[in-house]
């Protein structure tokens, strides 16, 4: 039997590396399995709200950036009910509308990401940009101001970790003559595909024990949604010519 490196490297018999090697390979071969099937499974769904999606794809290239902070906290919230509602099991007391609607404890955007934090609901990077993007549109509606909030946004932007914009400049993908707030809304349109995918299958992948940044993203086959929101999300750069 041909063994893994480390497991070649260690210091036991033959027969003890056999039943090594037999157990990785019988674990290695029955996550592949869950994967295909979790695959199979969101392949099956039906994602009524792509259309929604693109409509704020294209918002996002044409409206100032002192409205996307509130497009886009729109857009996420919506998400996050849909996320919840499936997720709520039946029989809550006091049924799930109460905790959604007005006083209920996830009624609010604020405690929706907390809750999704908490409950690993979707990924910890988005959760975190999306809280930053949540006070400053509460900055841009309760405000007058609009210069101020709009430093504030600015200081935001600059302080991304991960500045999706840059790799598309490094890739073609688009236009490295953008000026920066052209460049931050291609950034945020990637993002928005972002939080709709994910709010519709990372808890889903959670649930069945599957690491979703290997199996939505990077894996030998990743679920079709995947690659309608990326065509969307690629459509939306090509059609604004950005």
């Amino acid at each position: 039997m041909n063994y893994d490196d480390d497991i070649n490297e260690l210091k036991l018999s033959d027969f003890d590396k056999n039943g090594l090697q037999v157990y990785r390979n019988y674990k290695t071969s029955f996550h592949k399995h869950e994967i295909k099937l979790f695959i199979e499974e969101c392949d099956r769904g039906i994602y009524e709200n792509l259309k929604d999606l693109e409509q704020v794809l294209d918002l996002i290239i044409q409206e100032d950036i002192k409205y996307l902070p509130i497009i886009l906290c729109s857009f996420a919230d919506e998400c996050f009910e849909r996320l919840l509602k499936r997720i709520i099991p039946e029989g809550v007391p006091g049924g799930s509308k109460s905790i959604l609607d007005g006083f209920g404890s996830v009624s609010s955007f604020s405690n929706r990401i907390q809750i999704a934090y908490i409950f690993d609901l979707l990924s910890k990077d988005i959760l975190l940009e999306l809280n930053s993007f949540r006070k400053i549109r509460n900055d841009f509606a309760h405000q007058w101001n609009f210069e101020e909030s709009k430093k504030k946004l600015r200081t935001i932007i600059n302080s991304r970790s991960i500045k999706i914009e840059e790799l598309l400049i490094e890739n073609g993908k688009i236009s490295g003559d953008l000026d920066e707030d052209e460049q931050w809304k291609c950034h945020l349109v990637f993002f928005v595909g972002r939080i709709y995918y994910e709010s519709e299958l990372y808890y889903n992948c959670i649930k069945k024990g599957l690491n979703p940044s290997t199996v939505l993203y990077s894996g030998e086959q990743t679920p079709k949604l995947f690659k309608e929101v990326t065509k969307l999300v690629h459509e939306c750069l090509q059609k604004h010519k950005v």
